[in-house]
């Protein structure tokens, strides 16, 4: 009887020690999932302030040439548009601090709905074969409806 005794006991320490390592690494991933999105998120500030002053830069020349030039002008419309792309990454990358996949899934709804052409300058490449796969399977389904 008290080896029965002996061996549940034991079965018990080894099951708690198995929930403490378990535990503990699911707490380690959630930490380290938290910095690596607050890096992100750092890294999307210096990108929009990086923007900002290029768009300043761009608004300035414009006023000098009294709005002639073209290439300026187109220069200022992508850097307004990479304004925007960079104040939805941050709002993503917010939200993704409390959750993940939201986060995600709210920043590929919103590429995949209102900037196309963003996917190919935002999304990482190992997502940009899915995106890929979506976007032709709306251009093929639009055809057919004459959009």
């Amino acid at each position: 009887m008290s080896s029965i005794d002996v061996c549940s006991e034991e079965k018990k320490k080894s099951e708690i020690v198995l929930k403490s390592t378990i535990s503990l690494r699911s707490f380690f991933s959630y930490l380290y999932t938290r910095l690596c999105i607050l890096c992100l998120l750092g890294l999307d500030a210096i990108w929009l302030v990086f923007l900002l002053g290029k768009v300043a830069v761009y608004g300035v020349l414009q006023i000098v040439c009294l709005g002639s030039s073209a290439t300026l002008q187109a220069g200022l419309m992508k850097g307004c548009a990479s304004i925007r792309r960079a104040l939805v990454c941050g709002l993503c990358l917010l939200i993704s601090l409390l959750s993940p996949a939201l986060g995600i899934m709210v920043g590929c709804a919103y590429f995949l709905m209102y900037d196309k052409s963003g996917v190919e300058e935002i999304v990482p490449s190992i997502l940009k074969k899915q995106f890929g796969e979506l976007l032709s399977l709306h251009k093929e389904k639009n055809q057919g409806l004459g959009l």
